[in-house]
């Protein structure tokens, strides 16, 4: 069935699209944290060594170093929910759409923690702020096309039908 949400496309081919995306990006994103974290590992050592002998409380690369691992995390998760909803669209299976589904909202909030902890631990530029917020927005469209594929798939196909409480008659 055809969505506000996306255009003349049905919302299984469109979930599809979404978890492709999904799967690109994270490989994309967890390629970068693996070069950042080749680069400022050594650099962190260095200061490490530097900083037995004037202590110093700004460590620039070992906080580099610390948030690339965490974003490394975080995209391993992404990647791991981007299989879980192919294989949720092309099975129709509900289950596993709600699974991305939770887990997904769940990423979303500690996304933006961590777009907070990356702005105000150090001084990143403007690029590197506007971006994960990019990011953010284009998540939650993500989970606006697989919300509506639930419903699709959970009213056996036909996505208009609303969701009513049951009304008993006395």
């Amino acid at each position: 069935m055809v969505s506000s949400c996306c255009g003349v496309i049905n919302l299984q081919k469109a979930c599809i699209i979404t978890s492709s995306i999904e799967i690109v990006l994270s490989c994309a994103f967890l390629f970068y944290c693996v070069v950042v974290l080749a680069v400022e590992t050594p650099l962190a050592v260095e200061e490490r060594k530097n900083a037995v002998e004037t202590p110093d409380l700004n460590r620039f690369h070992a906080m580099r170093v610390i948030l690339s691992g965490m974003n490394g995390l975080f995209w391993i998760g992404c990647l791991f929910l981007g299989f879980i909803l192919m294989l949720g669209a092309k099975q129709r299976d509900l289950r596993r759409l709600r699974s991305w589904f939770v887990l997904t909202c769940i990423l979303t909030v500690l996304f933006v923690v961590d777009i907070f902890i990356e702005a105000f631990s150090m001084t990143a530029p403007i690029p590197a702020i506007i971006s994960p917020i990019l990011g953010t927005i284009l998540q939650c469209y993500m989970l606006w096309i697989v919300m509506e594929f639930m419903e699709e798939v959970a009213h056996g196909g036909c996505a208009s039908i609303p969701i009513k409480a049951q009304v008993e008659d006395a």
